[in-house]
């Protein structure tokens, strides 16, 4: 029988220098940064082994860099398999978009933007409320809002993380403040309009508009 889903508090108090070393040398962050990002990936795999079949927990550009964490960690094979069996009861797996997938989504994108941006934008609520309720206001805000713009690059405002760019927006004004279902709706309008742009600038674009007034 498998064991129950640890406490998250558990789950963070885990330690892993090597892959905390190994990420600060491939990004180039410092170790402060390093061990943060680290903490916010065991927190997104938590969701994981946690959400609901109904949560689609896909990764956006934004949280690209927990991505590349998660990357990170998946290469220390025997530490990875331990801790998703001690914490979690199970093995999270890493599951890819296929490349087919995402095609056919820069098609369908490109052929009704409207429903497109309608369909995106319910799974983005069910998913940033998932995170709010869960994680708290704090994190969703951190991943969604801080996130780009901290590893980003502050004079392009953009950051290339592989195959991903990530745009820095402007900051979400009185995001602290903003009740929950605002604060949501403010993040979701401003992830809904930007995803697979047929000028395939990547798995997620970041110049739709652009690439559509263009």
């Amino acid at each position: 029988m498998p064991e129950p889903l640890k406490p998250l508090s558990e789950i963070l108090a885990y330690r892993n220098p090597d892959v905390i070393s190994k990420f600060r040398d491939k990004c180039e962050l410092s170790s402060e940064d390093a061990a943060e990002v680290f903490d916010e990936t065991k927190k997104w795999l938590w969701l994981c082994a946690k959400a609901p079949n109904a949560i689609n927990m896909t990764i956006q550009d934004s949280i690209i860099i927990i991505d590349d964490m998660w990357h990170t960690f998946i290469l220390f094979t025997k530490e990875y398999q331990e801790f998703c069996s001690t914490y979690f009861g199970q093995f999270i797996h890493h599951v890819p978009i296929p490349k087919a997938r995402i095609e056919t989504m820069r098609q369908e994108a490109a052929r009704t933007p409207d429903a497109f941006i309608a369909r995106r934008g319910h799974t983005l609520r069910a998913l940033y409320g998932f995170i709010h309720d869960e994680l708290g206001r704090d994190t969703l805000i951190k991943w969604y809002e801080d996130f780009p713009r901290r590893f980003g690059n502050r004079i392009t405002g953009q950051m290339a993380v592989g195959d991903h760019l990530v745009i820095a927006r402007p900051p979400l004004p009185n995001a602290e403040a903003l009740p929950r279902a605002d604060l949501i709706e403010a993040i979701v309008a401003r992830h809904s309009r930007y995803a697979y742009c047929s000028q395939s600038c990547g798995a997620f674009c970041t110049c739709r508009t652009t690439c559509q007034n263009g």
